[in-house]
Order: structure tokens, then sequence, then C-alpha cells
């Protein structure tokens, strides 16, 4: 967790932003994650016209939680916008050894 936190502090080039994640849907991950080893992280970056939680409420269940419980992707979550310069809604997980 330390890891994702670190990054998220300086993605798109700044670190004025504040994001918030919603405590059942901000991290999911398989049991036992080993983030020793080499992965890939998938971001997703999103504006939305309605509901910011029904639309990461929607994509953490249909995508995300699924990855992880078929076992195709090691982790995952969704955060929110609510300080600085930067997409409504943000989904990111990552997939399996590369």
């Amino acid at each position: 967790m330390k890891e994702w936190s670190e990054y998220r502090s300086f993605s798109n080039n700044h670190s004025d932003e504040v994001r918030v994640a919603n405590k059942t849907t901000g991290f999911y991950q398989l049991e036992e994650t080993d983030f020793d080893i080499p992965f890939a992280m998938v971001v997703g970056k999103y504006n939305s016209s309605g509901s910011w939680g029904k639309m990461g409420t929607a994509f953490f269940d249909w995508a995300i939680k699924n990855a992880v419980d078929i076992g195709s992707s090691m982790s995952g979550g969704v955060s929110y916008h609510y300080i600085g310069t930067s997409f409504d809604l943000e989904v990111y997980g990552n997939v399996i050894q590369i």
C-alpha cells in the first residue's frame, strides 16, 4: 500500500492533488499478493457528467473485483477527485506477473 500511495502523490507530474477512495472500492487484492515481482499497472482516467460513485462502483464490480476473483489481476481499485487538477475518476489495476 505504501508504494501505491507514493506513486499516486505524483501522478500527472504534480503533487497538489487530493483523491478520495471509498473503503469498499478503494483497493481490492488477492489474499496473498506478492508485489515484489514484475507487474504492469494499468490506470484509466475518466470524467463523468453523472454520479462518480455509481460509475466507480459499477466499474469496480464489473471489471476490477471480477478480474481479481478469477485470478487475471493481482489488485485494483477506484479513487475520486477531491482537490487539484485531475480527472473525476481513476481506476487502476495490475496484471499478473509480466
